[in-house]
């Protein structure tokens, strides 16, 4: 009844671009598959990495990392036009921790600040390869590299063709189920 997207790899400026191009094709892909819109609550996230921002904190004239978990919205550091948030979900082995810039770009669910940042937070413990929780969201992260597995399979030699086959194969052995490449 919810569908909840985490995309990562769209700047501020291409908000508008997801809005216009992929969001219909999203809505097409779900149609074909029978379900309509209204059957549905749909919610799309984004996930920045790539800014300046960094959170710490200054404990007896030392700084300090933040802790892991801890969100910053509102106030002067995040957009007045979107329902934005920070999110250090992970634990800096060196340096100073990057926290993740989250941005709900579209929402038909009614999805609250506190709840979207709990599940975001929540989802960073899910990545398989790790035992803490990681940077940002485990959905991103999968769908970054099943894009970099195609990627390499194409610059290998492998036609679009090929690589829209390999994918239905995939599809075909997960059995409709939840899965993660």
């Amino acid at each position: 009844k919810r569908i909840i997207i985490y995309r990562d790899g769209v700047a501020d400026n291409q908000f508008k671009e997801v809005l216009e191009k992929e969001y219909p094709a999203i809505m097409l892909a779900f149609d074909e598959l029978g379900y309509p819109e209204g059957q549905y609550g749909l919610a799309i996230i984004v996930c920045q990495k790539r800014h300046n921002t960094r959170l710490f904190y200054n404990m007896n004239g030392e700084y300090t990392n933040v802790c892991v978990g801890l969100c910053v919205g509102g106030g002067s550091i995040v957009s007045k036009q979107f329902n934005e948030f920070y999110l250090n979900s992970h634990l800096a082995v060196l340096g100073t921790s990057k926290p993740c810039k989250y941005t709900l770009i579209y929402d038909s669910i009614g999805l609250r600040l506190a709840e979207m940042e709990l599940l975001t937070f929540w989802m960073t413990h899910l990545y398989c390869r790790c035992t803490r929780s990681v940077s940002y969201a485990t959905p991103a992260y999968y769908a970054h590299w099943a894009a970099k597995r195609g990627s390499c399979l194409l610059k290998a030699g492998c036609r679009p063709d090929e690589l829209q086959t390999l994918c239905e194969q995939w599809m075909n052995d997960a059995n409709g189920g939840m899965y993660f490449i």
